[in-house]
């Protein structure tokens, strides 16, 4: 079980139960995360008091508590505010400028999102992480 807690944690974050399935298989072939759903951005809130994540992939448009909330709330919480956080939507990149640079997100992709670019960045982020913790 050792390897287990080499893994590093990603939170995903999305309405659409078929997003999150896309994104848990893309992330599942490589056997190198761990990984949990949230539905909104309350229950990822909630879910971040006890799987600390090390990344989190977050919808910026959600039913309930959508990504802008979410994503200030975390950057003002001094315990997650280190968590990297990558936006996504069906939007257009001018909303991901925004999401990025007045609401604290590390990086933003637009749906659909290319399987390799998506891990390549995934990848980047958590080495980013690694370096923060040390």
């Amino acid at each position: 079980m050792a390897e287990e807690k080499n893994k590093r944690k990603i939170l995903i974050v999305d309405d659409d139960k078929g997003t999150r399935l896309m994104i848990r298989r893309l992330l599942t072939l490589e056997n190198k995360y761990e990984l949990e759903e949230a539905e909104d951005g309350l229950q990822a809130e909630e879910r971040l008091k006890t799987f600390k994540a090390d990344l989190m992939i977050l919808d910026i448009m959600m039913k309930g508590q959508d990504g802008y909330v979410t994503c200030k709330n975390i950057r003002k919480n001094e315990s997650l505010k280190y968590i990297k956080i990558i936006g996504i939507s069906g939007e257009s990149q001018e909303i991901g400028k925004v999401f990025i640079e007045e609401y604290g997100a590390d990086r933003f992709m637009e749906k659909p999102f290319k399987a390799k670019e998506f891990k390549e960045l995934i990848d980047r982020l958590l080495r980013e992480k690694e370096l923060i913790d040390q």
